[in-house]
């Protein structure tokens, strides 16, 4: 089980120890909301984040999230990464530079996946959500098409967005052409919370995806051995990290993996029972202060290592 997190100010610096040899910190910011309330907060982020960085504590920062590009550029806005930066999005399905002139990892559900989803949620009064990134590889001959776009099959409510505020194109047929392969799948089940559990427990019987949650009405598909972990691994590989160097923040049980593979997993205050189950430390706060109060943790002991050293 997570141990609180030490106080910089009052702890042994033998505490401190392992929080100095970090040199990335990947977080789940998906829990923050960009409301003007939380703006001070931010800041104090974006600086942090910077002295980490650009000082001679060589310290990066990175984002690992459910939301689509589009979905996570608002708080890309407000944290202010590095252009090169790898992000991590669709709970792990896309590494991309912040820029998305790259992509490090990119992994798809099969056709055949997304159709056995339909067709068993078609039962349901469920609307569900299939995500797309093309990168300049798949655009050759599509350049006419958006580079992120979302479908969606539902026998209720079609709404013209979704919760990133990306337009969604409903369709009523099953797609039949077999490079249709989405990232990530997502289950609306806000109009029948109580089949969720029933829904959950099909998909989990699909072997082309894993299935995941973030405690929403959304029911999290993945393709299989695609998770966070496996993303944070890719990025630690692409900075020539090694795991003890790596620091990963969250909060749900869809940063299960990612949580359990770094060197250091830390879980936010209410965090969900498995990501307590998964994490070294736990914050003493909620999402936005709980970073603050990591990097707060981070700056000091990489500068007393460094003073000592």
């Amino acid at each position: 089980m997570a141990k609180p997190l030490p106080l910089w100010k009052t702890h042994e610096a033998e505490s401190l120890q392992p929080f100095s040899k970090i040199r990335l910190i990947v977080a789940d910011l998906d829990g923050t909301t960009l409301k003007p309330s939380k703006q001070l907060l931010y800041a104090t982020i974006q600086k942090l984040r910077r002295d980490l960085f650009h000082h001679r504590y060589n310290v990066n920062f990175t984002i690992a999230t459910g939301r689509t590009f589009e979905g996570a550029s608002a708080l890309l806005k407000s944290i202010s990464l590095p252009r090169k930066m790898p992000i991590i999005l669709y709970n792990g399905s896309l590494v991309v530079g912040k820029a998305k002139e790259t992509v490090y990892l990119k992994r798809s559900i099969p056709i055949t996946g997304l159709r056995r989803v339909i067709d068993i949620c078609s039962a349901y009064p469920v609307r569900v959500l299939a995500y797309y990134f093309q990168d300049f590889t798949d655009r050759i001959f599509r350049s006419s098409r958006p580079l992120e776009y979302v479908l969606g099959w539902s026998r209720v409510r079609q709404p013209e967005r979704e919760f990133n505020n990306m337009i969604v194109r409903w369709h009523n047929d099953i797609p039949s052409f077999e490079d249709h392969q989405p990232l990530a799948i997502l289950i609306d089940t806000s109009e029948a919370p109580n089949m969720a559990e029933e829904i959950e427990c099909k998909m989990n019987d699909i072997n082309e995806i894993t299935v995941t949650r973030s405690g929403s009405s959304y029911i999290e598909l993945r393709p299989k051995g695609s998770n966070k972990g496996e993303a944070i691994k890719r990025l630690a590989e692409l900075l020539e990290l090694k795991r003890d160097e790596v620091l990963a923040f969250g909060d749900n049980d869809n940063d299960v993996e990612m949580l359990s593979w770094a060197g250091i997993g830390v879980a936010v205050a209410g965090a969900s029972s498995m990501a307590l189950e998964s994490s070294n430390y736990v914050c003493r706060y909620g999402v936005s202060k709980g970073a603050v109060e990591l990097l707060r943790l981070i700056k000091n002991a990489r500068r007393y290592y460094y003073l000592v050293s």
